[in-house]
């Protein structure tokens, strides 16, 4: 009797074995199974592609409006530096600040003390409005390089 129970052991082991590898087999069919019934799910349920693709869009249109931002504050920017050269450059905007624009009758602008003579009939235009003059005398031809319009 001895000898039998040298060999419950060795019984035990391979009882064991037998249960691991059986339990192994029916874990791995489980796997399988469980893989595969997931994927039906995730082909029968279009909630979590739906999901995906939402957020896919979202991030889209969030990169979509940040680009269209960015463009319209660089074009308003643009757009603010051209009115500023263009306000400028007005004639107007030169008058309103203290300036006068003298021009002969045929609408030439007077630059030079040498575009104008002694009697010459000139408009000269202030911000807000013109009135004709006429030269009296041209002393453009003084040394202390001032030259002077006498007769406003």
């Amino acid at each position: 009797m001895s000898q039998g129970w040298a060999q419950i052991p060795q019984v035990i082991a391979g009882i064991e074995a037998a249960l691991s590898e059986w339990i192994d087999g029916r874990l791995s069919e489980t796997d399988t199974a469980f893989n595969a019934a997931s994927t039906r799910l995730a082909l029968a349920a279009p909630s979590r592609k739906i999901a995906a693709l939402r957020q896919s869009t979202d991030y889209l249109l969030d990169g979509l409006v940040t680009r269209l931002a960015s463009s319209h504050q660089l074009r308003r920017e643009r757009l603010n530096g051209v009115t500023a050269r263009l306000e400028a450059a007005n004639p107007l905007a030169l008058l309103a600040r203290g300036y006068a624009v003298v021009t002969r009758p045929d609408g030439a602008a007077v630059r030079r003390v040498q575009d104008v003579s002694a009697g010459d009939r000139l408009s000269v235009r202030v911000q807000d409005g013109s009135f004709p003059v006429r030269v009296e005398r041209n002393d453009g031809d003084n040394d202390d390089g001032q030259y002077r319009l006498a007769g406003f």
